[in-house]
């Protein structure tokens, strides 16, 4: 599964259990004083959810909406601010709403610049993976890991230009290819125990 289906799965999800903590909304008494010529207590009625399951869902929410566009974001911002009692139907109705337009943002592709982030973080550990199996002898290894990610970048860069990208020449080269990677999981481990080179 892609990043991005897992990203909008978790979404979904997310929508899914708000709306089961929707559904747990019933009515409580509360006693308020009130006070009409001398204190009386009076009781008035009040909406209330499920006070753990909102308090989890909240968390699972900001969470996301953290790991996805940032503290500062619009998106985290106004759910921490409508969100601020768990136990209300009016605030989880309201975080709903925004972690609905949330996901629309994102699936809508109006976060360029996260969704560049998320993969220079990703090419990021793939370099220096790279660059530590270069340091360490695994000259072959570490040639296969960067050329992987320029290709990985350059089809992306294709994608965004709307430029054909080529496909894979033949069968021959695409058993080359998954050779080459079993290949490179055999020089991880070795790399990880200490093992010989791979010239």
């Amino acid at each position: 599964m892609r990043l991005d289906d897992k990203i909008l799965a978790r979404f979904d999800a997310l929508i899914e259990q708000g709306n089961r903590v929707l559904a747990t909304k019933k009515v409580e008494h509360v006693s308020m004083p009130i006070v009409v010529a001398g204190q009386q207590t009076r009781t008035m009625p009040n909406d209330v959810v499920d006070f753990q399951q909102a308090i989890q869902w909240g968390v699972n929410c900001r969470h996301l909406l953290k790991r996805i566009f940032n503290t500062d974001s619009d998106h985290y911002m106004q759910f921490t601010q409508n969100f601020e009692f768990a136990n209300s139907p009016l605030s989880v109705m309201q975080g709903l709403a925004v972690i609905r337009a949330a996901k629309d943002d994102y699936e809508q592709d109006m976060l360029f610049d996260t969704r560049v982030v998320i993969a220079a973080e990703v090419f990021d550990d793939f370099l220096e993976q790279a660059d530590h199996l270069h340091n360490q002898g695994y000259h072959q290894a570490a040639a296969i890991i960067a050329g992987a990610v320029l290709e990985d970048g350059l089809r992306k860069l294709c994608d965004r230009k709307g430029m054909a990208q080529p496909q894979e020449r033949d069968h021959q080269s695409a058993q080359r290819r998954a050779g080459e990677s079993g290949r490179l999981h055999e020089i991880g481990a070795e790399a990880d125990n200490g093992a010989g080179r791979y010239p």
